[in-house]
């Protein structure tokens, strides 16, 4: 998959995403998307790593299956759901 880093105006690293494969995701997000979002499909997984927070975490692209509207969702390492 991508690879992606995010650098500030400084050219400061501050966050590395790598694209991952959907088959691979945790069955903890698998289960969250199935019960929250059972109109969505998965399209994407990055594994993102921020860098001054010291945070991994994950990033699913959902899409809606008839608008095919895309929706970003955030996980911890546990597959908890993030918000910002």
């Amino acid at each position: 998959g991508k690879e992606i880093a995010l650098y500030n105006g400084y050219g400061e690293l501050l966050s590395t995403m790598v694209q991952g494969k959907v088959d691979n995701m945790s069955a903890n997000i698998q289960t969250y998307l199935k019960k929250n979002y059972k109109a969505y499909k998965p399209v994407d997984i990055y594994s993102v790593k921020k860098i001054a927070e010291k945070q991994n975490l994950y990033k699913v692209i959902v899409a809606h299956k008839k608008t095919k509207a895309q929706e970003e969702l955030w996980f911890n390492t546990s597959g908890k759901i993030v918000t910002f």
